[in-house]
């Protein structure tokens, strides 16, 4: 489910700003993980999660190259990449990065058991500017054309309730991530629903709204800055229009 840019680039500077500035969903079979930015370009050594056989990576098919593509193309090259995923017979697990506002988000996967120079050259071969691989060095972020560490400035926050039920929510109604468009995930939920127990029922329906608030919650507050900002340019107008008619009265 394409939800925006998921912030990164290959240059120095800004764009590599964007990518430290990610906030990372990682959805494990030992649970849900969250990744936060910590200060500094380098924070203290942080070990995988409990249980995990190797490294773990973190790539998306996202938006190649650096440029924005549509929806259904993001989909279809996620889609593709699983495929590949499977067929190759790699574990996978579901992930997604995004700003720390939730809004400019990419769904990825999570390899487990991937080396670092494997998981670059998948990114490469996607038309990635960068990976995320978390080794007993710590979480970090790789730049795909040489390989080289940018930065290693995550930590792990506490599992949000909203998160935790997210991830409860899409393994209950049976898909194979959170991030699907509201379709799928209400196909997903009458699927769910056919026998269910009165109790049982009502508990699916929760967890679906679950999944369709994480759904809106970044088309929510892109919303609220867009309409933000038309406030703000019309503030600046009607100053600049106020202005003018002073100058014509002087």
């Amino acid at each position: 489910m394409e939800r925006g840019e998921w912030p990164g680039g290959r240059v120095a500077g800004v764009r590599w700003e964007r990518y430290r500035e990610a906030v990372v969903r990682l959805h494990l079979p030992s649970g849900p993980v969250l990744l936060v930015p910590a200060a500094g370009v380098h924070a203290p050594p942080l070990l995988p999660p409990e249980g995990a056989d190797g490294p773990i990576s973190v790539v998306t098919a996202h938006n190649p190259g650096g440029r924005v593509v549509s929806d259904s193309a993001n989909r279809r090259a996620h889609r593709d990449l699983v495929a590949r995923l499977d067929r190759d017979g790699v574990s996978h697990h579901p992930a997604a990065g995004g700003d720390r506002d939730w809004v400019h988000v990419e769904e990825g996967v999570a390899l487990i058991g991937i080396d670092t120079d494997a998981t670059v050259a998948l990114g490469r071969d996607l038309g990635q500017e960068a990976v995320f691989v978390w080794t007993r060095e710590g979480f970090s972020l790789v730049d795909c054309a040489t390989g080289e560490v940018v930065s290693r400035a995550w930590t792990v926050a506490p599992t949000p309730p909203a998160l935790a039920r997210v991830n409860e929510a899409y393994r209950a109604l049976g898909l194979a991530t959170p991030y699907v468009s509201l379709a799928t995930a209400y196909a997903a939920l009458d699927r769910a629903l056919v026998g269910a127990a009165p109790d049982e029922a009502r508990r699916l329906n929760a967890l679906y709204l679950e999944l369709a608030s994480d759904y809106y919650r970044p088309r929510d507050a892109e919303e609220a800055r867009r309409r933000e900002a038309e406030r703000v340019l019309e503030a600046e107008r009607r100053a600049f229009r106020e202005a003018r008619a002073r100058a014509r009265e002087a």
